[in-house]
């Protein structure tokens, strides 16, 4: 009686894997595709974002707004006060409501970006630095001036 390998079992089993992989991460793709289309149109549905008006313990900025949905959840919920301490290159602090986000990587951050770092803490640039992390960027502060390294309260509001 001859003795039948089960090598080419094995590859074919190996094979029927790999394609199951395949279409799972090629439905994943189609999914996040379909997804990314949907939070376009929501976008465009926007349309333009009032700038914002920042106070930092008392020094007034203007901020421009980022065109999102997140951005329109976020302008939704304003006025806000946070308290915020320094962190390495940003001054960060904690809502009492969760924010919406949509996070990107962002490679380069620059002085005066208003993050999202999660759903319930916000943070501004205050130097500008190379990073890996996804943000959710709300807007940008472009003449941001020295910032208290302590006791830091920051209101954001919409402009008038």
């Amino acid at each position: 009686m001859k003795k039948e390998s089960t090598i080419p079992k094995a590859l074919a089993f190996i094979g029927l894997i790999l394609v199951g992989v395949g279409v799972f991460f090629g439905i994943r793709h189609i999914l996040e595709k379909q997804e990314e289309q949907k939070r376009m149109e929501e976008v465009k549905e926007v349309g333009a974002l009032p700038d914002l008006r920042i106070n930092i313990n008392g020094k007034f900025y203007t901020a421009k707004v980022e065109v999102s949905y997140a951005t329109k959840k976020f302008v939704e919920e304003l006025p806000i006060e946070v308290k915020m301490e320094k962190r390495g290159l940003l001054i960060s602090g904690y809502t009492y409501f969760k924010l919406p986000v949509e996070p990107k990587k962002i490679k380069n951050v620059k002085k005066g970006d208003i993050l999202i770092v999660d759903d319930s803490h916000i943070a501004i640039a205050i130097d500008s630095f190379e990073s890996s992390n996804r943000y959710t960027l709300v807007g940008y502060i472009d003449n941001l001036g020295k910032v208290p390294s302590s006791d830091i309260i920051v209101g954001i509001n919409k402009k008038d």
